[in-house]
């Protein structure tokens, strides 16, 4: 998809609130309802709180990668969570995240 001058907001724009935001016919992959989503403009990235159908919640974060053409979108599965207060506390920490590299790839 092409996005607008803005791609980032043009994403965050298409993430609603009860939404479905990822689903898999695979069991090992529940489907993911968006909870809240964030914007964090100075870092370039989006985060999305999920709730799984089986009654756990994730944090995915969402990374424009600017230098591939065409630009693209990267999305990092930063945690999983057996509480909805433990989800709150982990997306509290990870908005101070420089960027979503590492905490994807620690989470794999």
């Amino acid at each position: 998809q092409d996005f607008g001058d803005d791609p980032l907001e043009d994403y965050f724009q298409n993430i609603k609130i009860g939404a479905l935001f990822a689903y898999s016919d695979r069991e090992d992959y529940p489907k993911q309802t968006v909870l809240e989503s964030v914007i964090l403009k100075k870092k370039l990235s989006i985060l999305v709180m999920c709730e799984t159908s089986d009654c756990k919640w994730s944090i995915i974060g969402i990374e424009l990668h600017q230098s591939s053409n065409p630009k693209h979108f990267i999305h990092f599965n930063l945690g999983s969570y057996s509480s909805k207060d433990e989800a709150d506390k982990a997306l509290i920490i990870k908005k101070e995240l420089d960027h979503f590299w590492n905490e994807g790839y620690n989470n794999t």
